[in-house]
């Protein structure tokens, strides 16, 4: 039985172990931490859970692909689904613009507020209703079969869209309140198919939530990983790959120690792995999107407040643009607010978490990073932006005044010290407009058995991209360990004959 080594254990590393595993590899994964999931975590503040990763997962739906992948690395495995009403709210003075699973009810919402929008607003739902059929994203369990009336009539809203990032739609609408909607969403700089098809996803019932979360989720893959005889080394980080005759003979961890290994699948961001543990070049394709002006990474600052549930305003993910005295403190154009009282698992003693994200572009993410190597700087900053925040909400929701405690703080510099993603990053690349989804070789050239498993390869990147990942790394082992046994065979014979 061949030895595999992992390094990390996100949710591509967790899924190529357990894919690995079913194909016959021996497999120990090396995690950095204390725990396996990497972005895919929560955590405990003053009695309360904090879900420090889904809004949406796709693949939800018991009849996708996409689901049964999931059940099968345990992530959904006897997991009940929660179906929220919207996917997002968007607030404007007074007036809010939803995005309901039911999209005829966004529509009349839309049109009721803005008559003069209505055939951009009927454009983006037929948008949506048509990547629901065509795309799979509702098609994939649906008994209807797209016709080729269908595909013909689908192109004009995908060639459309494709031209278009959310600013440029966002630009088709006179009314602010429909504007604010597309520009808060995920930003401004995201192709506008990133919204349509995840707003597609959402209706179509294939974009819901597991109960229980993030961390509950990830303790179900570790769970399925070890049941099938895998095993994880935790705190082990890894310093560097040692090769010879372009193949990897074993890895150095950051107690010096050594582990010899067959193959070995690495994973987390792509310019790390190539950089700092391969002292390799990252390849052309890759690095058209490292580079590109477009493809832009992007972090987020966030805040998590304890509430009392009957005291909580508003219902799931909402944003708000920041008032204009606070624009420049906190750097960022809206705040995101997520509450978590739709599962009963975030409730305790009748409190439950508030969320505030701001979205910080490379240069401000970059810049948290930095301070951090000044920790005191760092804490104070933290604190101060923090506060801000507070009173930032307690202006958009006065009844909240004196009623939010801060719990924890959160920055781009701690998704950096926790996932090595280097400018903080939790998803790979903004996807922007006039670019379709491209998948990178998983393969390190020029070494012979190492194979990255990484959301990185196949941008924009996300839960159902990793899980993918890992699969598709392993996949590209058993080709390649096929292909050495043919070899070694053939090798054999030839000695044999001799």
């Amino acid at each position: 039985m061949k030895n595999l080594v992992i390094v990390g254990g996100g949710v591509a590393g967790l899924s190529a172990g357990i894919f690995a595993l079913k194909n016959g590899f021996n497999v120990t994964i090396y995690e950095k931490n204390s725990y396996v999931g990497g972005n895919l975590t929560g955590w405990v503040r003053d009695g309360l859970e904090i879900d420090g990763c889904i809004h949406w997962l796709t693949g939800t739906n018991k009849l996708t692909k996409t689901y049964k992948k999931w059940v099968e690395v345990g992530a959904l495995e006897n997991t009940s689904i929660i179906k929220k009403d919207t996917l997002f709210t968007s607030y404007y003075n007074g007036q809010k613009v939803s995005l309901y699973r039911d999209t005829k009810k966004t529509l009349l919402e839309m049109i009721y507020l803005s008559k003069q929008d209505k055939k951009e607003i009927i454009s983006f739902i037929k948008a949506v209703e048509k990547f629901k059929l065509i795309m799979g994203v509702g098609g994939e369990f649906n008994n209807k079969k797209a016709s080729i009336f269908d595909l013909f009539s689908f192109l004009p809203y995908l060639i459309k869209y494709y031209k278009l990032n959310l600013q440029d739609l966002a630009n088709k609408f006179n009314n602010k309140a429909i504007k604010n909607l597309f520009t808060n969403f995920i930003g401004g700089c995201f192709s506008s198919l990133a919204m349509i098809i995840t707003y597609a996803t959402f209706s179509s019932g294939n974009g819901d939530l597991p109960k229980g979360g993030s961390k509950q989720m990830a303790t179900k893959m570790q769970n399925k990983f070890l049941s099938l005889g895998g095993n994880v080394v935790y705190n082990k980080k890894i310093i560097s790959v040692n090769t010879l005759n372009n193949k990897a003979n074993f890895i150095i961890l950051d107690d010096n120690s050594k582990v010899y290994l067959d193959y070995l699948i690495l994973t987390g961001d792509a310019k790390n792995i190539y950089e700092d543990l391969l002292s390799l070049p990252i390849p052309k394709k890759l690095n058209k999107w490292y580079i590109s002006d477009k493809c832009k990474r992007f972090s987020s600052f966030g805040v998590a407040f304890k509430v009392s549930v009957n005291k909580i305003p508003f219902k799931g993910d909402c944003s708000f643009n920041i008032p204009l005295k606070y624009k420049h403190l906190l750097k960022s154009t809206h705040i995101k607010l997520v509450e978590y009282s739709y599962d009963d698992t975030f409730i305790n003693n009748g409190n439950t978490v508030i969320q505030s994200i701001c979205y910080l572009n490379e240069k401000n993410a970059e810049n948290f990073i930095n301070l951090r190597k000044n920790y005191k700087e760092y804490l104070s900053e933290k604190k101060r932006i923090a506060l801000i925040l507070l009173e930032c909400i307690e202006c958009l929701f006065p009844t909240l005044k004196g009623k939010l405690k801060i719990i924890d703080i959160f920055t781009p510099a701690t998704y950096n010290r926790y996932n090595l993603s280097e400018t903080g990053s939790w998803m790979a690349f903004t996807f922007p407009k006039k670019t379709l989804p491209i998948k990178c070789n998983n393969v390190a050239k020029p070494l012979s058995n190492v194979v990255i498993a990484s959301q990185w390869l196949s941008p924009p990147g996300g839960l159902p991209v990793s899980l993918d990942e890992g699969e598709r790394a392993v996949k590209s082992l058993v080709k390649i360990s096929k292909s050495v046994q043919i070899k070694q065979s053939k090798l054999k014979a030839v000695e044999s004959s001799g």
